[in-house]
Formats: structure tokens, sequence, C-alpha cells
């Protein structure tokens, strides 16, 4: 039970219109209209402590999203890195032979064929050759139905 002491007094002002709805519902649920005042508030007072309890747990939800989509987004980001780089690559490449098949005197091994793709792959891409030669390391350790080859 409430002592004196917790009980503090407002004076509201309010339209006609709002007033006489308010004595309705009083008369309706046979209470006081200041009773009917207090619950009103009480509810109000519940709903914006259910919007803050909303708004913490959005928080959360999206702290925790993030998290866990950030390390798969980075490998997403890394794989797209590398299948760019790649179509650089082959790009370059396929220039290369079609070099070499329309001008025949030019001779020219595969290595270094392979070698001039990769170079020019990466500077297209603004990286470093080693970023490259690392790719097609990563690439040699797996076959084309994507086990480990072991190389």
């Amino acid at each position: 039970m409430s002592t004196k002491k917790n009980i503090m007094q407002l004076s509201v002002k309010m339209t006609r219109k709002d007033f006489d709805a308010l004595q309705k519902l009083a008369v309706k649920t046979d209470q006081p209209m200041a009773q009917v005042v207090r619950q009103f508030i009480a509810q109000g007072m519940e709903i914006e402590k259910t919007k803050d309890d909303i708004d913490f747990i959005r928080r959360q939800l999206r702290e925790e999203l993030e998290m866990a989509l950030d390390r798969r987004m980075s490998r997403i980001i890394k794989l797209l890195i590398k299948i760019g780089s790649m179509s650089y690559v082959s790009a370059y490449f396929n220039a290369m032979i079609g070099s070499i098949l329309l001008t025949p005197k030019k001779n020219v091994s595969y290595r270094q064929l392979i070698e001039d793709a990769k170079r020019e792959g990466a500077k297209a891409l603004g990286v470093q050759n080693d970023a490259v030669d690392q790719l097609f390391e990563d690439m040699n350790k797996f076959d084309l139905g994507g086990r480990f080859d072991g190389r």
C-alpha cells in the first residue's frame, strides 16, 4: 500500500472531448476518474518501456548478425578478388596466345607466357606480383573437383 509520502499530485488540462470520454469510461468501469487516468499513465509508461526493450534487443541482434556475417563477407570478398584476379590473368593469357598464333615467329615458352599473364593481371588489379603468384599456388592445391590435390 502506498504511503502519502509516495503520492504526488498532478493537475492535467484536457479538451472537453477528452474529458467527456474519460468520464464516460470511468462510469462504464465503475472507477474514479483519477484511477482511470493512473491506469492510462501506467499503460503508456509500460508501452514506452517495451519500445526501449525492443530497441535494445534490435541493437543486440544487429551486433550479433554483423559479427556472424562479417567473417562470411570477408571470405566472399576475398573469393571475388581471386575470381577477378584470375579473370584478368586469363584475359591477358588468351590475348598472348592469340598474339603468338598470329605471329608464329615469336618464340615464347609456356612458362614465360604464364609469368607475363600473371604480371599483367597484377598490374591491371594494382596489386603486387606475389599476390597473383599466391592465387596460383592456392589454386594448384585443388583439382577441378575441389578436392585437395596435395601439391
